[in-house]
């Protein structure tokens, strides 16, 4: 689900993050168009919208959680 995922510390926390490689600040790729288009929020908005499902996930056999949450994530990315 992960294998093409690139994990980047957001604009916002990055003040919070002080012994982090250089490379994992998303403020240092800022000279590429297409990453200084990308949104840093985008976290903190999937998170809030877990919380819609958050109660029910907890007693899902693993397959059933991995289906649901992939379907969920594929869900919000449209919006």
């Amino acid at each position: 689900m992960f294998k093409k995922t690139n994990f980047l510390i957001g604009r916002l926390h990055s003040k919070n993050h002080k012994t982090c490689c250089r490379s994992m600040y998303l403020r240092e790729y800022d000279g590429d168009e297409e990453m200084k288009a990308l949104n840093s929020q985008s976290a903190e908005q999937t998170n809030a919208r877990l919380r819609h499902i958050n109660h029910v996930l907890p007693f899902l056999k693993l397959s059933r959680f991995k289906k649901t949450l992939a379907l969920f994530l594929a869900h919000n990315q449209q919006k």
